[in-house]
């Protein structure tokens, strides 16, 4: 009779090491929004991934209760402050982030005496267009930020003839709106304590970390490139638009597994200088830097913000899944998470 009471504990406990287990080695690959329970936890905590664009806010029609849920927690932690990430990139222009450019000539060489007098009649093409552009010769402004303010001179055109009705308007303010920003504003709203997990420095760090991978830009070469941009910036910005569409369409479906893959892609192609120039040995180290080795680091910060506070934790979808991803490691550690996916159709 011991025997066997021996042998059904015994087997008690395999089948509760299985189940632990199994929950560990099954990668989530399906979902975005996660509930965190166990481990001695005072209250549950939800996990989203959101998107870093525009089109990211209609994840919310297909997410049952998320009023209820995210009001719930009085906690709210996301990656960055994004309502000021305007100011923070500024401040990164002028950091070592840029320490792959060769300093601009001195202040006598400009781009009268820099540019052939074929790209100097390209360049003189697009002012003619934009009076506003003119600012890149006045102010001798090098080449990299030179781009993007024919960039953003670019996409007004395309602003202005898209928005010919108050629909558009519309449903163009709804579009733009960035997910992550909304959910901000949304904690705010509520009185919710705002958690970041990157600090300046830590993002500083991993930026100046990617820098040092990637080969040193002389000036000339940003010049050719600034010419390049402006015979291609059609089909260079069809291309991204297209690129963009297809990440959204995938983040929509809540493919954890194929969004990782695409977004990094993404990643580069926002900064279209280094797009131009980098090889996958780069594009494979911005991944393990900006995608695992932020997950390394939160991960030391996560446990101890949810122990006693239930929160809300807002991150990039690119984050959740994987070996290395959010959800994998909270496991390790013991926590139970499940997707809501799964508990709205049971």
């Amino acid at each position: 009779m011991r025997t066997n009471l021996l042998i059904i504990i015994v087997f008690l406990a395999f089948i509760g090491c299985r189940v632990k287990h199994n929950q560990q080695e099954s990668l989530p690959n399906h979902g975005l929004l996660w509930k965190i329970t166990g481990n001695d936890l005072q209250s549950p905590s939800y996990l989203l991934g959101t998107f870093h664009g525009q089109g990211g806010m209609l994840i919310l029609d297909s997410i049952q209760s998320f009023d209820s849920i995210f009001t719930s927690s009085n906690q709210f932690i996301c990656e960055i402050d994004f309502m000021n990430a305007p100011k923070l990139l500024l401040e990164k222009k002028d950091s070592k982030s840029s320490s792959y450019l060769k300093p601009w000539p001195v202040t006598d060489s400009t781009y009268e005496n820099i540019l052939t007098d074929k790209q100097k009649s390209i360049l003189d093409s697009v002012i003619k267009k934009d009076k506003s552009l003119q600012i890149i010769k006045d102010w001798n402004i090098r080449p990299s930020k030179a781009i993007n303010f024919i960039k953003r001179s670019h996409r007004k055109d395309n602003k202005n003839n898209k928005l010919s009705s108050k629909d558009n308007l519309v449903n163009d303010s709804i579009k733009s709106m960035i997910l992550d920003v909304y959910l901000q504003q949304l904690a705010k709203r509520f009185n919710m304590n705002v958690v970041e997990l990157d600090s300046k420095e830590e993002l500083q760090n991993i930026n100046d970390s990617i820098s040092r991978y990637i080969p040193l830009i002389s000036y000339c070469s940003e010049a050719d490139f600034l010419i390049y941009y402006i015979q291609n910036y059609s089909k260079i910005d069809s291309f991204k638009n297209e690129h963009m569409d297809k990440i959204l369409s995938i983040y929509l479906q809540q493919d954890l597994n194929l969004f990782e893959q695409l977004q990094m892609e993404e990643n580069l192609q926002i900064n279209t200088l280094l797009s131009y120039i980098v090889s996958d040995d780069v594009k494979e180290i911005q991944k393990t830097l900006l995608i695992d080795g932020r997950n390394n680091l939160w991960m030391n910060k996560i446990p101890n913000l949810i122990k006693s506070n239930s929160s809300f934790i807002a991150v990039g979808a690119g984050h959740l899944g994987g070996e290395k991803g959010l959800i994998n490691q909270l496991r390790r550690l013991n926590y139970s998470v499940v997707s809501m996916e799964k508990t709205n159709t049971n």
